[in-house]
């Protein structure tokens, strides 16, 4: 019995340990989490207001690509003639109608 309780022991301590460490480098993770690398942009907003911190080196102001135009052009309909903006497409087909007459037009051709 004393030499099974002795195993035990060990085992439980040797678990504890592990727990510790665990925990331990759970919480120096989050402390080195906060400080922030100096490349990086800091956005807060919060009651007292809104601020940004930019890193030392960066031109201001900053000058960014052409973005997408938004919203997307709306194609045309695709039956020969018609200008008018898309409203249904073909699921066989994958052609833009503006209306179901024009749909079914261009389903029965195709």
């Amino acid at each position: 019995m004393d030499t099974i309780n002795r195993l035990l022991k060990k085992q439980t301590t040797k678990r504890r340990t592990k727990d510790q460490e665990d925990t331990d480098s759970v919480h120096n993770d989050t402390n080195s989490s906060s400080i922030l690398p100096p490349s990086s942009f800091h956005y807060v907003n919060n009651a007292e207001g809104a601020t940004l911190s930019i890193p030392a080196g960066v031109e201001i102001p900053i000058r960014f690509g052409k973005g997408p135009k938004y919203p997307p052009p709306i194609p045309d309909c695709a039956f020969p003639g018609c200008n008018v903006p898309k409203k249904y497409r073909s699921v066989k087909t994958f052609e833009y109608a503006c209306s179901m007459d024009h749909l079914h037009k261009l389903e029965s051709r195709g």
